[in-house]
């Protein structure tokens, strides 16, 4: 993000496909940024691999993978009430019942790390991967999936490297987080001096990127950041 063209900073994204949080904080933000006013420049988003479940071989039922998160039934009724109510508050309808599996996203990261530096696609892609996966409930584990869903074909995509090469990148944005102590999603980092867990509504995104350029003009750092995440954090 830049201060009328003084520098532009990046802000950093770890996310999954199969995260409501993810594709609800992912598309506020973007809403966010999409008002910022002409005078600033327009953010780099750059965005880094998470996988809540990488020791999934198999798709997992969605009742058995609630049943194991949470382990009782009234406390995975909650968490998807207030998903889902965050959902309408942003426009966005997550609806539980067409959701019946989770499953192992990384063929999709391998994807995200192939059009990490190709913006435009790269959100069409997100935007396609997230709307099926969250919203119609389907399973995008494999290439013909994938394809048939988000219009992108696998093998093309991630055709400059080897899928051990991707796997490589993918282990390394873990690597990343962890060191960063990113221990759930959605993450967001903001430049190089503020970290947000959680997603957030517009407004707040609003309210946080004008704390931002209203810090990089003063060059004064203060607690009002994490005062103003605490309170605008689902």
């Amino acid at each position: 993000m830049s201060i009328v063209g003084k520098y532009q900073e990046h802000i950093t994204l770890y996310l999954d496909f199969t995260c409501p949080w993810c594709y609800i904080g992912w598309h506020n933000l973007l809403q966010a940024v999409g008002n910022i006013s002409a005078d600033k420049l327009l953010p780099q988003l750059h965005y880094r691999c998470y996988e809540l479940n990488a020791e999934i071989e198999e798709p997992l039922t969605l009742a058995d993978y609630m049943a194991e998160r949470f382990g009782d039934k009234a406390s995975a009724n909650e968490w998807m009430r207030v998903v889902t109510q965050a959902g309408i508050d942003s426009g966005i309808d997550v609806n539980f019942d067409n959701i019946k599996y989770v499953f192992n996203t990384r063929l999709l990261h391998r994807m995200l790390q192939a059009l990490r530096h190709r913006e435009r696609q790269l959100h069409c892609f997100l935007d396609s991967a997230f709307y099926h996966i969250i919203l119609q409930g389907r399973v995008l584990d494999n290439e013909e999936a994938i394809e048939t869903y988000t219009g992108f074909n696998y093998h093309k995509v991630i055709s400059d490297k080897t899928e051990d090469a991707w796997d490589r990148l993918i282990e390394q944005d873990l690597l990343h987080g962890s060191n960063a102590g990113v221990t759930g999603i959605p993450c967001y980092n903001f430049g190089r001096d503020y970290s947000l867990f959680g997603a957030q509504s517009q407004k707040g995104y609003e309210a946080m990127l004008d704390l931002l350029y209203e810090t990089a003009t003063t060059s004064q750092q203060d607690n009002r950041f994490g005062t103003l995440l605490k309170q605008q954090q689902y």
